[in-house]
């Protein structure tokens, strides 16, 4: 970089030092003292939530929050309600019975997860974090729907058509069920032929194609029914369903529930991520998502699109770094240089989140801790324009994440700043970034779209998804996320994406007319899933994800590789490979061998 770079990043470090050590001035720069004042009380709440409170006691954005909620912003509702994640001690039926005996309204839980959804009054916070079984309270977030903004025509070349010509297969008989955001105007989608009828009361696999919403969790907005509206297409004969996956991480868990267990899916589908589930480890969804494939659902989903909007390496602090200090010891992006740099455009709302390797959700105060303090800061100039500063110790999660509005009426140069100011596991962690925006970044430095891929798509035995043009079906969308998956603990990275399929294609619903996005080549994939257990229906998940990734059209580097996965799906290779393959000889030939 720059000498002018790495002049104004060592000013950049004296400020932050000065800044952190006057507590009057740190308070000053948030935006009110009641944060400040709940600092100084070391109550587990993160950052983000106390800054919603405290737009919701000024009515800044909050009306907008709770009408038009964007990705990767906190739930706020229309009484003025925080959505929150608890983590907790305990079980989750005695940690809602206490939030309700606390005045405390309970939104959804799943035994034996640790993690209770609450809907909180901002006056009702500190009560909530003073509980004895309280850990954590993060923000429930709205998800991030791996929808993508390229608006371009293209025809999926996955041969299903074929299939159905060829083959004969259809889907028939085969449940799919989907999580996304919603089905808003469902009903003019079934009027246009575009999406089956209502299921009936009395569903059973030989009724004629249909559609199952959660009457419980139907959503809104509608990209739920531009993935349905894809599945239709290719598989005409499925089943299908719906379950919201926008009410938090207990939400999507719940969606899991209702699909397996009341729809009873042989496919699950989704296109949902949700930013604060572990980077480094099996979280929550991942954890569900597994359990349902290990019961002989087949799990698909989107592998999301942050290729363009990720950052990721081993921690990077000077050798003569104290191992406790105040505050001094920043990240270096590189040699010379100890800030990310990007432009944000006026009016864009940004979120940065940071993860590192150290183990999620600690509970015992050993345990916690031994967890490496880092925190977080967005940075113009010599000002702060955000930070997230939380003490682990305290918080048990590795985890920062701080929000920001450019209302300055021109694009500022910003400026990401990671310091270290306690490193207590003993080895150097490995962090992780995500920069999610309501619009465009430019000029961000040291992306790297290598491990972009988190959550519950980077589970073995889900299939995750990403993206190619389908004008051009042998590119990769730039904005598809790559792997490998790094887990804490496991000596290989997971290999992913599983396989790729085509997006940007055209549908029927409102906002999707071009559908771009690995949520656009996640509900493609399902399909395919369906008609290959239509032609195998005994099939086994693992059995379904070999199919797929052996027959897949090679793309990139010979075999597999990070970005393409296995290739692209090729459903015809696959049910080729299904009737004439070794297994298939195999079963053909042991009865007479046998003989």
């Amino acid at each position: 970089m720059s000498l002018k770079r790495s002049f104004r990043s060592t000013h950049i470090r004296l400020f932050v030092i000065l800044l952190i050590c006057c507590t009057g001035l740190l308070a000053f720069q948030l935006p009110v003292s009641v944060i400040a004042e709940r600092q100084q009380t070391q109550l587990p709440i993160s950052p983000v939530v106390l800054q919603t409170a405290e737009e919701i006691q000024h009515g800044t954005d909050a009306d907008l929050q709770a009408t038009d909620p964007r990705p990767g912003t906190v739930r706020v509702n229309s009484q003025g309600e925080i959505g929150v994640e608890v983590r907790i001690t305990g079980t989750p039926a005695a940690a809602a019975a206490a939030f309700a005996a606390a005045g405390i309204r309970v939104g959804t839980w799943s035994e034996p997860y640790p993690l209770v959804s609450v809907w909180v009054q901002p006056e009702q916070l500190d009560t909530l974090a003073a509980l004895p079984m309280v850990m954590y309270v993060g923000p429930m977030l709205m998800p991030i729907v791996r929808s993508g903004t390229v608006v371009t025509k293209g025809d999926t070349i996955l041969g299903a058509a074929q299939a159905g010509t060829e083959f004969g297969l259809s889907g028939k008989g085969i449940r799919i069920g989907v999580i996304s955001d919603g089905v808003e105007g469902l009903d003019i989608g079934q009027a246009a032929g575009e999406v089956p009828p209502d299921c009936p009361e009395n569903l059973t696999d030989l009724t004629p194609s249909c559609v199952l919403v959660d009457a419980d969790n139907a959503g809104f907005r509608n990209e739920g029914r531009a993935m349905l509206e894809i599945i239709h297409d290719l598989a005409p004969d499925a089943i299908l369903g719906f379950s919201s996956g926008i009410n938090g991480v207990t939400g999507f868990v719940d969606a899991i529930n209702f699909l397996e267990e009341d729809f009873v899916a042989d496919i699950i589908v989704d296109d949902i991520g949700y930013l604060t589930e572990p980077y480094f480890e099996n979280g929550t969804i991942g954890t569900r998502a597994q359990k349902a494939v290990d019961a002989g659902v087949v799990f698909v989903s989107a592998a999301g699109n942050d290729a363009e909007n990720h950052y990721q390496a081993p921690l990077n602090i000077p050798d003569n770094c104290p191992p406790n200090v105040e505050r001094g010891c920043l990240h270096r992006f590189a040699a010379n240089d100890t800030s990310l740099s990007f432009s944000l455009p006026q009016a864009v709302r940004i979120q940065v989140i940071l993860q590192w390797d150290n183990p999620f959700s600690n509970i015992t105060t050993a345990a916690r801790n031994a967890l490496d303090n880092l925190d977080l800061y967005l940075v113009e100039g010599n000002s702060v324009l955000a930070s997230s500063d939380t003490i682990q110790s305290i918080m048990g999660v590795p985890l920062e994440m701080l929000t920001y509005q450019n209302a300055s009426g021109t694009t500022q140069q910003v400026d990401v700043v990671i310091d270290a100011p306690a490193l207590n596991s003993g080895t150097i962690p490995q962090i992780e970034m995500l920069f999610i925006t309501s619009g465009w970044l430019e000029d961000v430095d040291y992306a790297s779209a290598a491990d972009s891929i988190y959550g519950h798509p980077g589970m073995s035995g889900v299939i995750g998804v990403g993206a190619v043009a389908s004008w051009s079906p042998t590119e990769i969308q730039p904005y598809s996320s790559q792997g490998p998956v790094t887990i804490r603990g496991e000596s290989t990275p997971r290999s992913k994406p599983d396989i790729v399929a085509t997006d940007c294609v055209a549908t029927s619903t409102p906002r999707f007319s071009t559908f771009c996005g690995t949520s656009a080549a996640a509900p493609h994939v399902a399909a395919l899933v369906a008609l290959l257990l239509e032609e195998e229906p005994d099939a086994l998940p693992w059995r379904i994800r070999s199919l797929l990734k052996r027959r897949a059209v090679d793309l990139g580097p010979a075999g597999f590789d990070p970005v393409f996965g296995a290739g692209r799906a090729n459903v015809v290779n696959s049910i080729n490979e299904s009737r004439f393959g070794p297994q298939q000889v195999i079963k053909v030939m042991l009865p007479l061998i046998q003989r």
